[in-house]
């Protein structure tokens, strides 16, 4: 959410931007405490309450918990700032950790992990363009094999349904 909030709100240096690539595209937690730190924690909770998130920064530190509601209020947002922000879009196009991966499809995403939490989500754009937000325990450290298996499931539903 740091760099949605970010780039709507203007504030995108070069500086600051080497950060939002590295918080996205490899996960890199201390670019996102960075950034957490540059954009002020009670102004992204306040963002999120903006969006419509219930549980942005709900919690002390700078991770929190989400929910489905939250992330799709975030991924929303996201596409709908895609095709204004190729930069932005290309840092969610990424490997790092995207086990929602399907061949031939571009997808963003990003992960997140924390315990026994494994979150992933992501914008698949095929020709009807769906949005798959997958926050799990379960896996046992299984987490790639979990995700994969869903995003493929999924993936067959949605272009099934959409023939």
């Amino acid at each position: 959410m740091d760099a949605i909030y970010l780039y709507d709100k203007k504030l995108v240096t070069e500086e600051i931007e080497i950060y939002i690539k590295k918080a996205i595209s490899v996960s890199d937690n201390k670019a996102h405490e960075y950034l957490m730190k540059y954009i002020g924690r009670e102004n992204l909770k306040e963002y999120g309450i903006q969006l419509g998130a219930k549980n942005t920064l709900q919690r002390k530190g700078n991770f929190g918990d989400t929910s489905i509601e939250d992330q799709m209020i975030y991924m929303k947002k996201l596409y709908s700032m895609i095709e204004e922000n190729e930069k932005l879009k290309s840092y969610f196009i990424n490997d790092y950790g995207n086990y929602m991966k399907i061949d031939n499809v571009t997808n963003l995403h990003k992960y997140g992990y924390s315990n026994k939490y494994f979150h992933d989500v992501g914008i698949f754009l095929c020709d009807n363009p769906y949005i798959l937000i997958i926050l799990t325990e379960h896996g046992n450290g299984d987490y790639e094999d979990v995700i994969r298996n869903i995003s493929s499931l999924i993936y067959k539903y949605h272009e099934g349904k959409n023939k």
